[in-house]
Parts: C-alpha cells; sequence; structure tokens
C-alpha cells in the first residue's frame, strides 16, 4: 500500500497531538489533518502535523504528532487501547502506521552516520 497526499489513518490523533511546529530550516511536515470536532475557543481551527527533522549532525527527528501513533504499531497481550471517554478511541494495529514507521526507521538507519 502506497500512502498519497489527501490518503487519511483514521482514529489515531488523540488527545495529545502537535499543532503549529517550528519554523526549523530543513524541517518538513509530512502530515497534516483538521481537528474535528473543536468546537471549544481554545481548539478552534486546530491542525495535527507530523514532521520530519534531518539534525545538523546526520542524526534524525520524527515526530508522528500523536499520542495514539503507538497504537497502530502493535497491540501486546493485556494491552487497553486508549480512549477519550464514550466519544473516540483508536482502531488497534494498523498496516499503514506499521509500514510508515518501517520506512522511517530504516531510511533514519540509512542515512545516519556511522562511528
Amino acid at each position: 500500500m502506497k500512502v498519497r497526499a489527501g490518503d487519511r489513518i483514521p482514529a489515531l490523533i488523540g488527545w495529545e497531538y502537535n499543532w503549529t511546529p517550528a519554523e526549523i530550516p530543513g524541517l518538513d511536515v509530512v502530515a497534516t489533518s483538521p481537528l474535528t470536532p473543536r468546537n471549544t475557543q481554545w481548539a478552534k481551527d486546530q491542525r495535527h502535523h507530523g514532521v520530519v527533522y534531518p539534525c545538523p549532525k546526520g542524526n534524525w527527528v520524527f515526530n508522528a504528532g500523536t499520542i495514539w501513533w503507538s497504537e497502530g504499531l502493535s497491540c501486546p497481550p493485556g494491552h487497553i487501547p486508549a480512549r477519550v471517554g464514550d466519544m473516540a478511541g483508536t482502531f488497534g494495529v494498523n498496516p499503514t502506521v506499521q509500514r510508515i514507521t518501517s520506512n522511517v526507521l530504516n531510511r533514519m538507519i540509512k542515512d545516519s552516520p556511522r562511528p
């Protein structure tokens, strides 16, 4: 499966997420999404952002921008999936999230400096 611009991964943005990314040269926004429903005064018009940043010394930062990213990776025995009251929750393991994570880690390994 190839993820394309405009594709969505449902039930992935939890109650903690990245909002406006820092303006750092080289930082790349790799995912963005409106947050709905957001009816509170402090949360109007907010968007989620996932970012990748290649650091000056060759190391990398990947921030999925959501506390629920790990929910898409695995469901070990005894794990209780995240929920927000009676409203929302994750859908559990997601092959797209697993593939994105694998691709990011493989790219970091490939491009990171060796001692």
